[in-house]
C-alpha cells in the first residue's frame, strides 16, 4: 500500500510512519518542519518539506510528484494546529483563522487533489485525524480547535454520504490526549502514547467502521459532559492547567 502521511515532523506523525513502514507499506511523509525524519527503513520512505496551509506550496509539490500522487492508496491527514486564540482573556481572530486554515481548509484541499485519482481506480481511503474535543468545546484558551475539528468530522461525513457508491472511504479518528512516554496497556483509560495511537489507526484502516474514538474513557467523559452546564465547565477550565498535547 502506498501511503501519504502529513505532519510527520514529530509526535503522532512519526509514530504513524514507523507503524506503516513496519507493516511493509511505502510511506511518503510531508511536514513543514526543517528537521528530516529518518526511519530505519529508508527503501519504502520518502520525505517532502511542505506547509500544507500554503496552497501554492502544496500545488507545486503535488504537480512535481504526480506519479507518486497517482499511486496513492491511503492518505492520513495528521497535520494540525492547537494554537491558542484566547490570549490573556482576549480573542485573536488571526489565530482563529490560522487554526481553521490548517485543521480544515488544508485537509479538504488535499482531499481535492487526490480524489480524482481515487475515482480513476475506484478506490482509496482518507483518514482524518480529528479530536475528541470535537464532541464538546472543553479546550482551555481555544475557540478554533474544537470547532475546526468538529467541522472536519462533518466534512468527512458529508464526503461519505455524497460519495457512498464511489468505493472511496472517508474515516475519522477522534483522538484524546497523547503523550510520548505513555505505553502501558491500562493507559487506554486516559492519555495514551503516540505509538499506541498509531497502532490503533493502523488496525482501524482495515475495519468496517468509519469513526474511531480513543481512548474510550476520555470519549465517555466528553459524551457525558453534555449533561453539565456551560457555567460549570467554564469554572472547571479556569482551574485546569494548559491543555495536554492532542491531535
Amino acid at each position: 500500500m502506498n501511503v501519504l502521511i502529513t505532519g510527520v515532523g514529530r509526535g503522532l506523525g512519526q509514530a504513524l510512519c514507523l507503524s506503516f513502514l513496519g507493516e511493509g507499506h511505502a510511506v511518503w511523509g510531508i511536514s513543514r518542519s526543517d528537521s528530516f525524519f529518518v526511519p530505519q527503513n529508508l527503501e519504502n520512505y520518502s520525505y517532502s518539506r511542505c506547509d500544507i496551509s500554503n496552497e501554492e506550496e502544496v500545488n507545486t509539490l503535488f504537480s512535481s510528484n504526480i506519479d507518486r500522487v497517482k499511486s496513492l492508496d491511503l492518505v492520513v491527514l495528521n497535520a494540525g494546529s492547537m494554537e491558542d486564540d484566547i490570549i490573556d482573556g482576549q480573542f485573536s481572530f488571526d489565530n482563529f483563522k490560522k487554526v481553521f486554515q490548517i485543521n480544515l481548509e488544508a485537509q479538504v484541499r488535499l482531499v481535492q487533489l487526490v480524489l480524482p485519482y481515487f475515482h480513476q481506480k475506484r478506490g482509496g481511503m482518507f483518514i482524518g485525524i480529528s479530536s475528541l474535543a470535537s464532541k464538546r468545546a472543553i479546550c482551555k484558551n481555544k475557540i478554533a480547535y474544537a470547532s475546526s475539528k468538529a467541522a472536519l468530522n462533518m466534512a468527512f461525513e458529508s464526503f461519505r454520504i455524497q460519495l457512498a457508491r464511489s468505493g472511496i472511504k472517508f474515516k475519522i479518528v477522534n483522538s484524546g490526549p497523547l503523550k510520548a512516554d505513555v505505553e502501558r496497556e491500562f493507559d487506554g483509560l486516559g492519555a495514551t502514547s503516540y505509538q499506541k495511537m498509531a497502532r490503533k489507526i493502523l488496525s482501524f484502516k482495515d475495519k468496517r467502521s468509519n469513526i474511531l474514538n480513543y481512548p474510550w474513557l476520555i470519549h465517555l467523559t466528553y459524551v457525558l459532559s453534555i449533561f453539565f452546564k456551560d457555567n460549570f465547565l467554564s469554572q472547571l477550565l479556569s482551574i485546569l492547567p494548559k491543555e495536554s498535547k492532542r491531535k
